[in-house]
């Protein structure tokens, strides 16, 4: 969650959607570069089948936590 910047909420959709992480005693454990493999694969499709409010970002959130900011690449260390 920390190295994307997401919530709690969007880390848990996007486990859901495939993105590679391991458990392991409760513990998570994760690659960078898996993870970055993961949003350019996910970010490639693109938004065509969207209802337009969507896009413009007027229609309603989904229940749950509100999403304020949006996910931002972070450079990588000694970048």
């Amino acid at each position: 969650m920390d190295y994307a910047g997401i919530s709690r909420f969007l880390y848990l959709k996007f486990i859901r959607m495939g993105m590679p992480v391991l458990y392991v005693d409760g513990r998570c454990y994760a690659h960078t570069d898996n993870i970055d493999e993961f949003f350019r694969i996910i970010t490639k499709s693109n938004a065509k089948n969207l209802p337009d409010e969507v896009i413009t970002g007027e229609a309603d959130l989904v229940e749950g936590t509100p999403q304020k900011s949006s996910w931002t690449t972070k450079p990588k260390k000694g970048a």
